[in-house]
């Protein structure tokens, strides 16, 4: 069966393509053999994965966004060849660790230590009184998304081993978000006065070895409704009329 294996955007290696449905075995026996194919279930979905890097557990959608897949992550002992489910024998694998690319986004002030002239990055972060938290870390393609329910979860605790969300850029995507990091326009300040609590936003960027700094209380410009439409359309794998608006 052929298979025309893609490679991983992370570690450079193939990886396997997911098969859905009810496919023949001996079609596919071979791919299984020596993982090239993986085996998905019997309903298919929009957010199925295309093709899964067996060393980084990062999967990808149909529109080129890597994922680190929790799921994955919990079952890959099923899709070693060494499991039989004839004999329903797992083999044991060493606890999963992220790639050393995305554990150094995890890093304290991960934007001072990397400063290069051709690396692009941001730091986000917003939440408010009573609310939920989200923490947002990227570096030339690679996305880190923490979530938090509250500002107490935030601020009491490290950042966990495995974010909420780890998202690899296609290299569409990874131009699109670094030519804006890089063009944008923002102000150092923005605050709105009449506002007591609410919602407080920062966001930190990254390039040609300078960081910038923008604040903001209650205030949203255009250019922060753009950025939050871009990561929102990342997350969900939104690309009809948001590639387009952007390109």
């Amino acid at each position: 069966m052929r298979n025309n294996r893609k490679k991983c955007l992370v570690c450079k290696e193939p990886m396997a393509r997911w098969i859905f449905g009810m496919p023949d075995y001996e079609s596919v026996k071979e791919g299984l053999e020596n993982n090239t194919i993986l085996i998905g279930g019997c309903i298919i979905s929009d957010n199925d994965p295309i093709w899964t890097c067996l060393h980084c557990c990062i999967s990808y959608r149909y529109d080129g966004v890597g994922y680190v897949d929790k799921e994955f992550i919990e079952n890959r002992a099923y899709n070693s060849p060494t499991y039989s489910s004839d004999t329903n024998e797992k083999f044991e694998l060493l606890p999963y660790q992220l790639p050393d690319k995305i554990q150094t986004i995890l890093k304290e002030d991960f934007l001072e230590k990397l400063k290069t002239i051709r690396s692009v990055g941001f730091h986000f972060n917003k939440g408010g009184y009573s609310s939920s938290v989200d923490d947002i870390l990227y570096l030339d393609g690679i996305l880190v998304w923490n979530h938090y329910e509250s500002q107490d979860a935030y601020y009491g605790h490290k950042r966990p081993e495995l974010p909420t969300n780890v998202f690899i850029l296609s290299p569409v995507w990874k131009k699109i978000l670094n030519t804006f990091l890089i063009s944008s326009k923002w102000k150092r300040n923005y605050v709105d006065l009449g506002v007591m609590d609410g919602t407080q936003w920062e966001l930190t960027r990254l390039f040609q070895k300078k960081k910038k700094n923008s604040y903001g209380s209650n205030e949203f410009p255009e250019v922060y409704e753009e950025l939050m439409e871009m990561l929102e359309a990342i997350e969900m794998g939104i690309t009809n009329g948001i590639l387009g608006k952007f390109v």
